[in-house]
C-alpha cells in the first residue's frame, strides 16, 4: 500500500528533525539532506510534496498494492540521492 510516510516511528528509530548534518562539508549530498529535512520537518511543504508525488503516480497503478517500507517519502528520498 503507498502511504505518504510512516506515522508512528518504531524502536530505535531517530526523528528526522533530531538529526545534525554537516554544514561545511563540501560535498553534495549533506546540502541535499538538509533540503529534504526541510521539507520533512515542514508540515505544509511536505504535504505539497506528497500532493505532487500523488499526482506523478499512473491512474494504471493500483494504490493499495506495493512494496512494504516503500513509502511515497521513501521513494523521494532514494530517487533525489541517486541522481
Amino acid at each position: 500500500m503507498r502511504r505518504s510516510q510512516q506515522e508512528q516511528m518504531k524502536l530505535g528509530e531517530t526523528a528526522v528533525s533530531r538529526i545534525s548534518l554537516d554544514t561545511t562539508s563540501r560535498d553534495e549530498i549533506p546540502k541535499l539532506l538538509i533540503g529534504l529535512k526541510h521539507i520533512y520537518c515542514t508540515p505544509e511543504l511536505r504535504a505539497q510534496v506528497f500532493a505532487i508525488l500523488e499526482d506523478i503516480i499512473p491512474r494504471k497503478t493500483s494504490r493499495n498494492n506495493g512494496r512494504l517500507g516503500m513509502d511515497l517519502w521513501n521513494i523521494l528520498v532514494l530517487g533525489t540521492v541517486r541522481r
